[in-house]
């Protein structure tokens, strides 16, 4: 952390800065989002991620916004996230009645591999497609009650409740599964090699070398009772096994 001080006439205002993503409040990093989502203006993020008041933004020189704009250059660089920021979120069901929602524990604690592969499966063909309901089936499957059972999820009911989420939240949630996904792809570099899903140089997207559902089908080969125990299994437990075997796989190639 930095602190920063602001001083417009006698006015003095104190302010601690992050300078890596890991040291980011969940205001900081929602104020983040906005920003470059564009949910906010200028004067907005600058109160919000900073902590002062927005009247004193405004008194602010262009000089000094150059200067606080250079303590946001980590926001630029890749991250590796083991957890998530923002550690809930509040949605209205179809009588009106609020609840809320809980963000996966650090490092995907408690995740199954069906729920894993769901999130991870529609926020794929979000980036790809773009479309709406991808990205909130996505938020569905992340966020879900304190105790809830996955498997007993009815997600045409929770993708009503998400389509009347702000967008701010939704946005954040889509940034945040690609951080966690950075810090995957640096710990399983086989199963999760660079360029995945991301667009290629000719505007086009690059091809996804795995999909789940072939990953899946290949770890219960034709013993068809493994299925629900395979979608059980923890998250981790199964990656791991998956990243050794696509390694073993290239070995054996060369």
């Amino acid at each position: 952390m930095r602190e920063v001080a602001f001083v417009i006439g006698k006015k003095k205002v104190h302010s601690f800065v992050p300078e890596s993503w890991q040291e980011l409040s969940e205001r900081q990093f929602l104020a983040i989002v906005g920003k470059y989502c564009e949910l906010e203006e200028d004067t907005e993020f600058y109160a919000h991620y900073f902590g002062i008041p927005a009247d004193v933004v405004k008194g602010i020189d262009l000089y000094y916004f150059y200067v606080l704009n250079s303590l946001l250059a980590f926001t630029r660089n890749s991250a590796k996230m083991r957890s998530f920021i923002l550690r809930q979120v509040t949605l209205r069901d179809a009588m009106g009645k609020t609840f809320t929602v809980q963000a996966p524990e650090a490092n995907l604690d408690g995740m199954s591999f069906q729920q894993f592969m769901m999130i991870d499966t529609f926020h794929t063909w979000y980036l790809q497609t773009k479309e709406r309901k991808f990205l909130l089936s996505m938020c569905s499957c992340c966020y879900l009650k304190e105790g809830e059972d996955f498997f007993s999820l009815d997600m045409d009911e929770r993708l009503k409740c998400w389509e009347k989420c702000g967008e701010l939240e939704i946005q954040s949630i889509l940034v945040q599964w690609s951080l966690i996904k950075g810090w995957l792809s640096s710990s399983y570099i086989y199963l999760f090699p660079k360029g995945d899903g991301e667009e290629n140089g000719k505007g086009g997207k690059t091809k996804i070398s795995n999909t789940w559902l072939e990953i899946f089908d290949t770890l219960v080969a034709d013993d068809l009772t493994r299925i629900e125990t395979y979608k059980h299994l923890h998250c981790m437990d199964v990656l791991r096994v998956v990243n050794h075997k696509i390694k073993e796989q290239k070995s054996q190639r060369r």
